[in-house]
């Protein structure tokens, strides 16, 4: 009796540590590694948009129509005036906004995409959310320069 008690105590031991390895290797997978914080950071979409004079740079959200967008690039396109707060271009594939968040509330160097025109808008002026108007990113540089973009415009990834 005293041996199948013994036995039974080491198998159980045996186990247990079976387990606390299984569980150990498995913590060790979910934990966050750094190289994966630094890659995340490395994948944010970019773009410049340029004419001969100024320069914007946008940081664009995660969203498909920004995707859609950042695919189609680079691009030279014509860029237009609309309103009195916006510049406007059509990129030559419509954007997929499946899952995009609306437009809310613009400010200056807001980008945004009204679908159903198909334009990409350029804020440098404050806007309100209008349904069909969807949010792609916002500038991180040069937006004080929006208002004096003119003619065609490049526009092209931010590679880092």
């Amino acid at each position: 009796m005293k041996k199948i008690i013994v036995m039974s105590l080491i198998c159980l031991f045996g186990l247990y540590g079976c387990i606390q390895d299984k569980y150990q290797q498995v913590s060790e997978v979910n934990q966050p590694d750094n190289n994966d914080s630094i890659l995340q950071e490395e994948k944010q979409m970019k773009i410049k948009i340029s004419n001969n004079e100024y320069t914007i740079t946008y940081l664009l959200n995660e969203s498909l129509a920004s995707q859609s967008l950042y695919q189609q690039l680079p691009l030279d396109i014509q860029i237009e005036n609309y309103g009195d707060n916006e510049k406007i271009f059509y990129p030559p594939i419509p954007l997929d906004t499946t899952n995009t968040p609306l437009l809310i509330n613009g400010q200056v160097g807001t980008l945004g995409y009204f679908a159903p025109w198909g334009d990409v808008v350029m804020y440098y002026g404050e806007c309100d959310a209008y349904s069909g108007l969807y949010i792609l990113g916002e500038s991180i540089e040069g937006s004080e320069q929006i208002v004096n973009l003119r003619g065609n415009l490049h526009i092209e990834r931010v590679e880092e």
